[in-house]
């Protein structure tokens, strides 16, 4: 699959005092991220891909976005984010249990799973409805390396680091 890559620094250049990407899904949802947490935005041909410095990468379809625009507004509306989702996992690195949070303001059909450094699956952690803030246990019980925590919605795919000690 062929990407164009933009990075970080191209998109402060580009437009200048911009503070926010803004994504608009077609279900109205509105996501909203601060420039500086972004690393890299991928297109492909058929999915937007982005990738913040704390190594979260949220994935979307490119059918299930309306728009994508850049935004300077600052403030109030810096806090309050419609369709905000927010993934936590702790502690990271790990040498034992650890805590998923994830928060999600709509509600959706959730998959949250553990993979390696390859994309198999290692475990499934929950499958089902998700609305709000809630907080999963995975006991870690793995070789220690690298691992993700892969969390499917409707609409998107979150993907966060973890290491294992």
């Amino acid at each position: 699959m062929k990407y164009i890559l933009f990075t970080v620094q191209f998109f402060i250049a580009l437009i200048g005092c911009a503070q926010n990407l803004i994504v608009t899904l077609n279900n109205s949802i509105i996501e909203t991220f601060p420039i500086a947490n972004i690393q890299s935005i991928k297109f492909g041909t058929s999915s937007m891909i982005l990738n913040e410095f704390d190594g979260t990468v949220t994935t979307w379809n490119i059918q299930n976005i309306n728009n994508y625009a850049f935004d300077n507004t600052s403030g109030i509306q810096d806090i309050i984010q419609s369709g905000k989702s927010d993934l936590s996992i702790f502690p990271n690195p790990s040498v034992g249990e650890v805590t998923i949070q994830f928060q999600l303001e709509e509600k959706s059909l959730i998959t949250i799973e553990i993979i390696d450094a390859n994309g198999n699956q290692i475990r499934q952690i929950y499958r089902g409805e998700h609305q709000g803030k809630e907080s999963y246990k995975w006991d870690g019980n793995v070789p220690n390396g690298f691992y993700y925590c892969r969390i499917l919605t409707n609409n998107k795919t979150i993907t966060k680091p973890i290491i294992k000690k």
